[in-house]
C-alpha cells in the first residue's frame, strides 16, 4: 500500500510539474553559427500595460538577468548621452533606425548585441481565491553592428504555470514572473544556438 501511494505521489509531481512552462513563440532570424555576446546594451522596454512603471521595471530585471548571466552590460546612461550628442531620440533606435545608426552606436559603446523588450499586455486574473499575474511580453536580440534581429520571442505566462503541488511554486508577484520570463527566454535562445 505504501508503495503505491509512493507511486501516485511521484506521479502527480511529474504530471504537476510538466505543465509549468512559459508558452513561447520564438522565431529565429539567422541560422549561421551562435552568436556570441561580448558585451550587451539593454534598451528601455516598451510598455503597453496600463501599469505605468512596469516598462522601467522590466528594463531593470533584463539587465540583471543579464548580469547574473555573466554578460557585460553598457550602462543605459551611456546610452541616453550618446543620443543626446547625436540629437537622436529612443524610439528612432527601437523603430526604425538605420544601419548606419547602429554600428556607429556599436562602436561608441563597444556593445554587440541589444536586447529589445515590450510589454504587451498584463492581467490579474483571480486564480483559486487570489490574484496571480498573467504577463505578455515581446524579446528581441539584435546584431549591434546593424541592428538587424537575431532572434524574436512572443512569451505568454500566469504566475499560475509556476505550480507544483497544492500551492507551491505559484509565483504571486509581477517582478517575480518577469524575472523568470526573460531569465527562460534567454536560456531558451541558448539552447535553440542562437546564442553562446
Amino acid at each position: 500500500m505504501l508503495i503505491y501511494i509512493t507511486k501516485l505521489i511521484l506521479a502527480i509531481l511529474v504530471l504537476c510539474s510538466s505543465g509549468c512552462a512559459d508558452k513561447t513563440l520564438t522565431s529565429i532570424m539567422t541560422h549561421g553559427e551562435p552568436f556570441a555576446i561580448k558585451r550587451i546594451i539593454v534598451f528601455p522596454f516598451a510598455n503597453n500595460s496600463n501599469e505605468q512603471q512596469l516598462g522601467i521595471l522590466a528594463t531593470r530585471i533584463c539587465e540583471n538577468v543579464c548580469t547574473n548571466r555573466g554578460y557585460q552590460l553598457s550602462n543605459l546612461g551611456d546610452l541616453r548621452i550618446y543620443l543626446q550628442r547625436k540629437h537622436l531620440f529612443m524610439s528612432q533606435l527601437t523603430e526604425q533606425s538605420k544601419t548606419e545608426v547602429f554600428k556607429k552606436l556599436s562602436e561608441e559603446l563597444q556593445v554587440n548585441a541589444m536586447i529589445k523588450g515590450k510589454i504587451l499586455e498584463i492581467k490579474h486574473p483571480m486564480t483559486q481565491g487570489e490574484s496571480l499575474p498573467e504577463i505578455t511580453l515581446q524579446l528581441e536580440l539584435l546584431d549591434a553592428s546593424d541592428g538587424t534581429a537575431l532572434v524574436r520571442s512572443f512569451i505568454d505566462s500566469r504566475g499560475e504555470d509556476y505550480r507544483t503541488v497544492l500551492r507551491f511554486g505559484v509565483v504571486r508577484t509581477t517582478t517575480q514572473l518577469l524575472e523568470l520570463m526573460i531569465n527562460n527566454t534567454i536560456e531558451e535562445w541558448q539552447h535553440k544556438g542562437v546564442i553562446l
